[in-house]
């Protein structure tokens, strides 16, 4: 069966997290139960990337590092960091993980740029 993901991408606020986090509640996702989240970060040079990896490892992530498959429109951070965590979804752990992964690639000069989830 196909999995359904939901995501969201550059995020604002916690109220743009809140509305895909109604998504998936509207598509019968059981929130009480552990899920994986997968966050994308995007980062200057592979030096930063590995810097990154290293802290979200630290931080119980599972991380994959590779060049951005648009490595060549994105020239400002061609790098990607898959970020992996099981996590219950909800409005608390999502903006936690949003603000501290802003900031984790803000202070290596990269951008976060959202997370997304499968519905089952």
């Amino acid at each position: 069966m196909l999995k359904k993901l939901f995501f969201w991408r550059k995020p604002q606020s916690s109220e743009a997290d809140q509305r895909v986090i109604g998504l998936l509640k509207r598509e019968d996702a059981d929130l009480s139960q552990r899920r994986e989240l997968l966050h994308y970060l995007y980062l200057p040079s592979e030096s930063a990337a590995n810097q990154v990896s290293r802290d979200l490892l630290a931080d119980g992530y599972t991380v994959e590092m590779r060049k951005a498959s648009n490595a060549d429109q994105n020239p400002p951070n061609p790098w990607l960091v898959l970020a992996r965590i099981v996590t219950l979804i909800n409005d608390e752990n999502v903006e936690r993980a949003r603000n501290r992964l802003t900031e984790l690639t803000s202070r290596y000069g990269g951008e976060y740029d959202g997370w997304e989830a499968a519905v089952r």
